[in-house]
């Protein structure tokens, strides 16, 4: 939520968030660096789903007019589909690059609650053991690791 709370522009506009539709927020305009929007236009009796920046649909208050065409939404899905196939193609010398850049991100999140979450979970399965060993009740310790997992 703050993520979405926070959406700029290249050009530091701040913008609402949207995840209505798939490509919400993934495309930027090269000219003007604002965000696309979905929206529709009616053609020859029939709704057709297009992308224009948000600068273009609210022109009269941004007072940017930039030269950048509208996108079909056909033509967009027809891109990512090519886009996919292309990297499932290559996907030898794709799949390791996003390796790297996915255990990197993983890293860089690595919040200091992880960090707790791990260290106690380390302590209570020495417990756990200690008193399985014992044949002690261990349910508790056996649920808290549980949920330990599960938070993290």
């Amino acid at each position: 939520m703050v993520r979405r709370a926070r959406v700029k522009t290249a050009t530091g506009k701040r913008r609402v968030y949207s995840g209505k539709y798939a490509l919400s927020h993934l495309i930027y305009c090269s000219d003007c660096g604002d965000l696309y929007r979905r929206t529709q236009w009616y053609l020859k009796g029939e709704h057709v789903p297009v992308w224009r920046y948000v600068s273009r649909l609210e022109k009269r208050k941004s007072g940017i007019d930039c030269p950048s065409r509208t996108l079909y939404e056909m033509d967009l899905h027809a891109a990512v589909i090519t886009a996919f196939n292309q990297m499932i193609e290559q996907k030898d010398e794709f799949l390791p690059g996003m390796r790297l850049a996915m255990n990197r991100a993983l890293a860089q999140n690595n919040s200091p609650r992880v960090a707790e979450i791990d260290a106690r979970s380390e302590e209570l399965q020495k417990e756990l053991l200690k008193k399985a060993n014992a044949k002690q009740g261990f349910e508790e310790l056996a649920d808290e690791i549980d949920a330990l997992r599960e938070e993290k």
